[in-house]
């Protein structure tokens, strides 16, 4: 049962900022004329790859479960709230708050994870060493994509008019 515990589980630092990075991606993507089929193509084809390598370290295999199922249940999520072209590329100014707003969240998650480290220990140290350091990466790289991501969507969409 040591794996439903939040501190080892990677439920908080590894499958839920997961899940939001394949959300934003795909978005992003879409908004750039791209496919779907091959964003999907491209994003699990680099989570096996994870997988393959985290295998070959020694990882356990918990944590390689919750990596895949954290990438595949952000594909299919994104296809049941799949939205129609015409209904994202007309951004008005809540849409831009929004974005906004996400770039601050982006800033917040990459200022937050030194208070977590020390504050709240248990979230990430109960975490085995390598876990530990992809789950750093993970959310370093939700909090730099909230930024960037979102930024180029605003220059975008925004300036356009």
């Amino acid at each position: 049962m040591d794996y439903l515990d939040i501190g080892r589980s990677g439920i908080w630092t590894i499958m839920l900022p997961i899940n939001i990075l394949i959300g934003e991606y795909t978005l992003y993507f879409k908004l750039n004329g791209r496919s779907r089929k091959n964003t999907h193509i491209i994003m699990s084809s680099i989570c096996l790859l994870t997988v393959v390598i985290l295998k070959y370290i020694g990882n356990h295999p918990y944590y390689l479960v919750a990596l895949i199922l954290s990438t595949f249940g952000g594909i299919i999520q994104q296809e049941w709230i799949w939205r129609d072209e015409k209904e994202i590329i007309t951004f008005n100014k809540v849409d831009i708050f929004l974005k906004g707003i996400k770039i601050c969240m982006g800033i917040i998650i990459l200022f937050i994870i030194p208070v977590i480290r020390m504050k709240l220990s248990f979230v990430f140290l109960n975490l085995p060493l390598p876990d530990r350091y992809i789950a750093y990466f993970i959310l370093i790289a939700l909090g730099l994509e909230h930024i960037v991501l979102n930024g180029l969507l605003i220059k975008k969409f925004y300036y356009r008019r």
